[in-house]
C-alpha cells in the first residue's frame, strides 16, 4: 500500500433533504482526499453539479453504469469505482437506501457498489430521516443488518428537521462526517498489507517480533481448550492463529496481529483495545526476582566454586 498518496473516497448521496449538504461535505473531503461523487436520482433534487468543488464536479449516476460497456472485458462502472476507492461513505443515507442496503437490492449504481463492496475497506454511512421514520422498528433491524455486513454507522443528531419538527434523525454535521472518514482512511492506508496468497503482513508486527524473541523451548504448550481452539477471525481481514497461544504467566494479552494493541504492555495501536487474546510468555517471575537479590556482585564472589580438593 502506498501510504504517502491521498486517500480515494467515494461519496454516495441518496434522496434525503440532507443531500443539500453534499457539496459542503465534498469540499471538506477534498481537502485531504481524491473524491468521486455518486448520486441517486432523488438526491439530485437537492443539489447540482455546479455546487460541488471543481475537483469532483463529475457526478456518477445510473446512466453511467453501462455507458462504457460494449462487450465482455469492458469496464463495468460499479466494479471500477469499487476497485478505485479506499473508503466509501454514504451521506446522507435515506430510509429507503438503508432498507435497500439491508436487503442487498441492486437497483441503482450506488446500491450495486454497496452490494459489491470489499469490507476489508471502510464503509461509513450517515443516516438522515424524519424522527418517526427513525423510530420505526424496521430501522433498528435494518441498521443491525448492515452493521453485520461491516457498515460503520455515524448516528444522526437531534435538531430542527426539514418538516419543522424538532427531533432525532438529522444527519450529523459534515465536519464530523469528514473527520470520521479521514480517520478511517488513515487507519486503512497505514494497515500492513498481506503478501498475495499468504495472508501474512508485509511489515512484521510487534507480535511477530515478540514471538521470535522467545526461544521455542521456553514457550508454554497449549493446554485445555487452547490446544484445539480454531483461528479467530480478525475484524480487519484474515485470522489470528491462536492454536499455539496459552495464558501468559504474567497475564499479558494481545489484541491481534493487525491492531498490535497490548493490554498490560501498553497500547501501541490507534484506538482502544477491544478483542484481547492471551499470549504465551515464559515463566519469568523467578529469574526476574532473582536479578536484584541472589545474583548481586557480592554474592557471586562469595559463592565461587571449590577446587577438586574441596578448598
Amino acid at each position: 500500500m502506498n501510504r504517502t498518496r491521498r486517500p480515494q473516497v467515494l461519496l454516495g448521496v441518496t434522496g434525503s433533504v440532507a443531500a443539500i449538504k453534499a457539496p459542503e461535505l465534498a469540499g471538506m473531503l477534498s481537502t485531504f482526499a481524491e473524491v468521486r461523487v455518486i448520486a441517486t436520482g432523488s438526491a439530485l433534487r437537492f443539489f447540482n453539479v455546479h455546487q460541488l468543488p471543481v475537483a469532483c464536479r463529475r457526478i456518477y449516476g445510473d446512466e453511467d453504469e453501462w455507458r462504457e460497456w460494449r462487450g465482455k472485458g469492458d469496464p463495468i462502472m460499479h466494479i471500477e469505482l469499487r476497485k478505485w476507492a479506499d473508503v466509501l461513505v454514504v451521506a446522507p443515507l435515506s430510509a429507503n437506501s438503508l432498507a435497500k442496503g439491508a436487503q442487498g437490492l441492486c437497483d441503482n449504481l450506488l446500491t450495486c457498489i454497496l452490494r459489491a463492496w470489499d469490507f476489508s475497506k471502510p464503509c461509513l454511512a450517515a443516516p438522515a430521516m424524519n424522527t418517526a421514520m427513525w423510530n420505526h422498528p424496521l430501522t433498528g433491524q435494518q441498521l443491525s443488518a448492515v452493521q453485520g455486513f461491516g457498515w460503520l454507522i455515524i448516528d444522526p443528531v437531534s435538531k430542527q428537521l426539514a418538516c419543522g419538527d424538532v427531533g432525532y434523525g438529522a444527519m450529523e454535521a459534515p465536519s464530523a462526517i469528514a473527520d470520521a472518514v479521514g480517520r478511517s482512511a488513515h487507519e486503512y492506508l497505514m494497515r500492513p498489507q498481506p503478501f498475495p496468497g499468504t495472508g501474512q503482513p508485509q511489515v512484521p508486527s510487534i507480535v511477530d517480533a515478540f514471538e521470535r524473541a522467545i526461544p521455542p523451548q521456553m514457550r508454554q504448550r497449549p493446554i485445555g481448550a487452547a490446544a484445539t481452539r480454531p483461528p479467530v477471525p480478525s475484524p480487519r481481514g484474515g485470522t489470528v492463529p491462536l492454536n499455539h497461544f496459552a495464558p501468559g504467566m504474567n497475564g499479558g494479552y494481545v489484541q491481534d496481529r493487525f491492531d498490535q494493541d497490548f493490554g498490560d504492555f501498553g497500547n501501541f495501536g490507534m484506538g482502544p483495545p477491544t478483542h484481547f487474546h492471551p499470549i504465551s510468555v515464559p515463566p519469568v517471575n523467578s529469574f526476574v526476582k532473582s536479578t536484584s537479590s541472589e545474583f548481586g556482585v557480592g554474592e557471586i564472589s562469595a559463592k565461587r566454586p571449590r577446587n577438586e580438593a574441596g578448598l
